[in-house]
């Protein structure tokens, strides 16, 4: 379990520019006290908890970058378009 997540965590690090990159280490070092290298062997003498929240932080960054919608593409193909001024949730009060 713990070389699946080392290797998951590897290469979505590899996904990341060299800015990220340097941004996650310096933080990721901060947060734990000491340097973090993303390698089996840097991560080797980390316990499965430590590991498990650098791969879900990594994991997390790299899917949100993938992912962000396009709002300014959606503004302009909904420009024009009425759309609701209020939206509820709920149940409707009689």
């Amino acid at each position: 379990m713990m070389e699946q997540s080392v290797n998951e965590l590897a290469s979505a690090f590899e996904r990341l520019d060299r800015r990220e990159q340097d941004m996650l280490l310096r933080k990721f070092r901060q947060h734990f006290g000491r340097e973090v290298s993303i390698s089996s062997d840097g991560l080797r003498d980390m316990n499965a908890d430590e590991v498990e929240s650098i791969r879900a932080t990594i994991v997390g960054l790299v899917l949100t970058k993938e992912q962000v919608p396009d709002i300014v593409g959606m503004y302009e193909k909904l420009r024009g378009t009425q759309l609701p001024a209020r939206a509820s949730f709920g149940r409707k009060s009689p």
